[in-house]
């Protein structure tokens, strides 16, 4: 299958790429010449001191490299504490199979960039005849935001990996907040270095570089982000689910636990947790955090002119390095609320034998969320508090104070923070190990089996979706009433728009803990496997060993009931993690719908009419692709596990103490053949479907990335959340009910399985698809209108909707493919048996 699939799309990939970023050079016009003001010509009166925009924001970048260097001393603290060798060989094989696994992404991603940055370089340099310097700084960018979304992916797995085998070991001493704090300070670490190192990266782009290629430089910083977010984020979810699938049901075929070491599937389990809870989370954190600070600083730039404001580019100044400001401080307090929670929970917890273990994790994300709220307030007024415009009145200049701008945006931003902090509350409604849905699965499962576990948890999914969607409504919408006071004074009918993009910014003010509390899961576990696979426990003579070498007497029962009852607090802000990142992605997708609506309207082919056949036929189009994606994804997860499956179970031998090396790689080889296979598939399809369409109609293309945008965010939170439910419920029922290898446990297992999926590879991939689509999409209507307009001056054929015809049929190619050329082959009944 493998060779089959080389073959055929190679070529095809060659050809649609090509064509694609050939053509769509002309798609950079507006944004490649997007100017950026000097940031030396506006000042801001702090303390009675003037300082320049420039200044200010250099100032802060020296901050945000402290937070760095914080990051970097929390990896040092947990590299340096204790764990025996036994369970620090575990995490190193688990380190170089991630290791093995990144570098292969890495080949992918720079095959992938040498095809773009050849097609950027001739539209650069061949068509709109910049330097050859210019066109090698903007690949040099690209490169920069693709190398940092595999370094952070990088970094992620080099803390994960050396947190579990310590948070192991620290389980043994029988302390419940060691256990906590170890894989929440890996968190945090991760957190602050990913938001630390892309405020640096753009800040040295905005202050360092002509003003004249500030633009094109960021346009190249996103592609790259972009680029490489997209691919671990898509991969990384079907490796894992793939290794995770066929690692979980060899406990019911064999009767074995978890994590029992004579499993082959258990080492690509560990490596998959990585590779989809940690490299892909951080990869798409970056990625979107970066797009959506690019993307603010273009629509300020673009929405602030002359006909705004005879002092535009003051404005746009003072509102960039207001953003900027802001990040800078939500970075800082991010990080001030790790040690004040940390505080809290140690004096709180150190000592106790057992307490909640999701509550320190609640308690950080309640404490960012008030440091980011309440500072966001003073740093608005500090800044734009005295902001005005100016404006000619029968050839006069006239200012106009907005004195209360600054706590209507800081407002705006706050209903962000909020749907940052709610949602998390919301999402342990549905997943927790303590909530009433989660508790309901296991009731059902336990007179009614798997088929009630399956129907338990898609009313918990179902549930969910309807009160976050009104949650999210809830949010925009009182940014939206805000929005119709001062600032459309001064943005006008844009003012609405802006303050959904400051939404999205909202929602990743508490980026550092966000990215903290979702790694957490990843840590624990692999912990929980580290402990199981390094077979301390049987070691001759290893109390007394630990006794000597430690000084403590490891309780080897309790801790591992510690660190089950830790992953189940994991799973829990796993799931609250991946709505806020999908959330991010829907409210800044309205953002680039409008920016192609105003394009359409100047180009005069806009006339959205709910009646409209084509319209219609956009809204249905787009949930149509949703769902493809969602089982498209699947279908590799599905295939894949089969794949791993039948190998584990033929070669797993019960009379070994562990399981053979080789065996361990051949199912590592596995998962990464169809993470690969199943992402080239959804790429190609998913790039050929929206440059098909865009060629089609433009009110049918509209519609149709509204409906990619609506439909993704209900079935990512459906699909997130009854996954998690399932997960948890396995969980309660391992941990709290200790019912391992009962038919309830194998009901609930089963619930697991099909939830692996569900909420670890297409919910959490549908952020990048919903991102990708409308980004995608804005630069494949200006190719469309580039055709048309030619065409219509030249008084030529218009070849757009043939070529959309051709476009299509590649799409339809790779849609078929992505299911059928994956499908799990049927075998052939034994002899004499039936048909």
């Amino acid at each position: 299958m493998r060779r089959r699939f080389g073959r055929l799309s190679t070529p095809l990939l060659f050809l649609v790429l090509g064509f694609v970023l050939l053509g769509g050079g002309l798609a950079f016009a507006d944004d490649s010449d997007l100017a950026i003001p000097d940031l030396h010509h506006a000042k801001f009166q702090i303390a009675g001191h003037s300082v320049t925009a420039y200044n200010l924001l250099l100032y802060g970048a020296m901050v945000i490299t402290g937070t760095l260097g914080i990051s970097l001393y929390l990896r040092h603290q947990i590299r340096i504490l204790p764990a025996h060798s036994s369970m620090l060989k575990i995490a190193d094989i688990i380190f170089t199979t991630c290791k093995t696994y990144l570098i292969q992404q890495g080949r992918f991603l720079l095959m992938l960039f040498a095809i773009i940055g050849t097609a950027m370089t001739y539209y650069f340099m061949g068509l709109q005849g910049k330097s050859f310097g210019t066109a090698l700084l903007v690949l040099f960018f690209s490169v920069v935001g693709m190398a940092g979304s595999y370094a952070v992916a990088w970094y992620g797995i080099r803390v994960n990996t050396y947190a579990n085998a310590r948070t192991a070991f620290a389980a043994l001493r029988g302390n419940p907040w060691d256990v906590v704090s170890i894989p929440l300070r890996a968190g945090m670490s991760i957190g602050l270095y990913l938001i630390s190192l892309e405020l640096v990266m753009m800040v040295i782009i905005l202050l360092f570089l002509p003003r004249q290629i500030v633009g094109i430089c960021f346009l190249g910083f996103a592609i790259g982000e972009s680029l490489g977010a997209s691919a671990l984020r898509i991969a990384g979810g079907i490796f894992t689910k793939i290794a995770d699938i066929g690692s979980d049901l060899m406990k019911i075929v064999f009767k074995v636990n978890e994590d029992d070491p004579r499993n082959p599937g258990v080492i690509a389990d560990c490596t998959g947790d990585n590779a989809g809870d940690s490299v892909g989370p951080t990869a798409d954190g970056f990625e979107t955090y970066g797009v959506t600070g690019v993307a603010l600083i273009s629509f300020i730039t673009l929405a602030l002119t002359t006909k705004i404001a005879v002092n535009y580019e003051e404005l746009q100044v003072k509102f960039i390095v207001w953003i900027f400001a802001m990040r800078f401080l939500m970075d800082f307090m991010s990080g001030c609320s790790y040690f004040i929670n940390e505080a809290i929970s140690k004096a709180k917890y150190a000592g106790m034998k057992f307490f909640d273990f999701e509550q320190p994790l609640s308690r950080l994300i309640w404490i960012a969320a008030i440091l980011c709220i309440t500072t966001s307030f003073g740093m608005s007024w500090l800044l734009i508090g005295d902001l005005s415009v100016t404006r000619l009145v029968k050839d006069a200049p006239v200012v106009t104070a907005l004195p209360a701008l600054w706590w209507q945006l800081a407002t705006i931003i706050s209903c962000g923070t909020l749907a940052a902090v709610l949602i998390p509350e919301f999402t342990k409604v549905f997943t927790s190990s303590h909530s009433k849905h989660v508790h309901e699965i296991v009731t059902a499962s336990r007179e009614g089996g798997a088929s009630l576990t399956i129907l338990s948890g898609l009313v918990a999914g179902n549930f969910s979706a309807f009160w976050k969607g009104l949650l999210i409504a809830g949010l925009m919408g009182g940014a939206y009433f805000v929005s119709m006071y001062s600032l459309h004074d001064v943005l006008g009918a844009y003012a609405a728009t802006f303050a959904f993009g400051m939404v999205a910014f909202g929602f990743l003010c508490m980026g550092p803990v966000n990215i903290a509390v979702d790694s957490y899961g990843p840590v624990t576990d692999n912990a929980q496997s580290v402990f199981e696979l390094a077979q301390t426990e049987k070691l001759p003579g290893i109390k007394e060993e630990i006794k000597k070498d430690f000084g403590f007497d490891a309780d080897f029962e309790n801790g591992k009931h510690l660190l089950e009852a830790n992953d189940s607090a994991g799973n829990t802000f796993k799931a609250t993690a991946k709505p806020v990142l999908i959330g991010t992605a829907v409210v800044g997708a309205t953002t680039m719908i409008f920016s192609i609506i105003l394009i359409l309207e100047k180009a005069g082919l806009l006339h959205i009419s709910l009646t409209d056949a084509p319209v219609l036929l956009g809204f249905i189009c787009g949930g149509a692709v949703i769902y493809w994606f969602c089982g498209a994804s699947m279908q590799a997860v599905t295939t894949g596990a089969y794949r791993a499956v039948e190998f584990i179970k033929k070669n797993m031998d019960l009379n070994k103490t562990e399981a053979d090396i080789e065996d361990s790689k051949t199912v590592v080889k596995i998962c990464t053949q169809y993470a690969q296979s199943g992402m080239w598939n959804i790429f190609i399809a998913l790039m050929s479907l929206t440059l098909a369409f865009a060629f089609f109609d433009p009110n049918f293309f509209v519609a149709y990335l509204i409906s990619i945008a609506i439909f993704g965010l209900y079935q990512a939170i459906f699909m997130a959340n009854a996954g998690g439910a399932w997960d948890n419920a396995k969980k309660l029922v391992e941990v709290d009910l200790k019912e391992k290898n009962t038919p309830l446990h194998a009901a609930t297992v089963i619930g697991d399985t099909v939830g692996d999926p569900f909420k670890d590879t297409s919910s959490v991939a549908l952020n990048p698809i919903i991102k990708f689509s409308t980004l995608f999409g804005l630069l494949a209507v200006e190719i469309a209108l580039q055709i048309r307009e030619k065409a219509h001056e030249h008084q030529s054929l218009n070849y757009g909707p043939i070529v959309g015809v051709a476009m299509l049929i590649v799409g339809l190619v790779f849609v078929w493919r992505s299911f059928y050329s994956m499908r799990i082959p049927e075998k052939s009944p034994a002899p004499g048996g039936a048909h």
